[in-house]
């Protein structure tokens, strides 16, 4: 796979409570073909809620195929 992984980094960030992944696997090999990173919050000034995305990467053999555009519109929905 082609990650720009950062073991350490982005194993303190799975670890982290408060951050929340959504995940796409190829059907066939169950490999993580594309991932988003993303964190809720309530701003304190007007109580809005709000989605951070911290992270979106798309493996190269499976770009081009709208994967990163399904993530973002997921995020979207869980948003509203």
């Amino acid at each position: 796979c082609s990650w720009k992984w950062n073991e350490k980094k982005e194993l303190t960030a799975i670890r982290s409570r408060a951050n929340r992944f959504l995940i796409i696997r190829c059907a066939e090999s169950n490999a993580i073909a594309a991932y988003i990173m993303l964190r809720f919050f309530v701003d304190p000034d007007d109580d809005a809620s709000v989605v951070y995305i911290y992270d979106i990467q798309v493996a190269k053999e499976y770009q081009g195929m709208g994967l990163g555009t399904r993530l973002l519109k997921a995020t979207e929905e869980l948003g509203k």
